[in-house]
């Protein structure tokens, strides 16, 4: 895998989502809706989401620290969701 897509590009936005885990509400930011293109694993565990466009959940097991997975998630779960200091790359939220 090319070093740079780790990189957060030029134009990309990016937040901590730690303190944004919720079963009931999507992931918004300054009041906006957002989805996420990929996230930065912190420290590795779990990460139980919905992904955009769906209403199931889908879990990543054991997501390595240092890792960026590529997703699109509308909402991270804090039921099932073991890794933290998650930080995400995204846009705002089209469904």
């Amino acid at each position: 895998m090319p070093r740079d897509f780790l990189a957060i590009r030029p134009g990309n936005k990016g937040v901590a989502l730690d303190a944004l885990f919720s079963d009931t509400v999507d992931l918004a930011v300054d009041g906006q809706p957002i989805q996420t293109k990929a996230v930065y694993v912190g420290a590795g565990g779990d990460i139980a989401f919905v992904p955009s466009g769906q209403t199931t959940a889908v879990t990543y097991v054991a997501a390595q620290t240092g890792s960026k997975i590529v997703m699109s998630a509308k909402r991270i779960l804090s039921t099932g969701t073991t890794a933290t200091s998650l930080v995400a790359d995204y846009d705002e939220f089209r469904e």
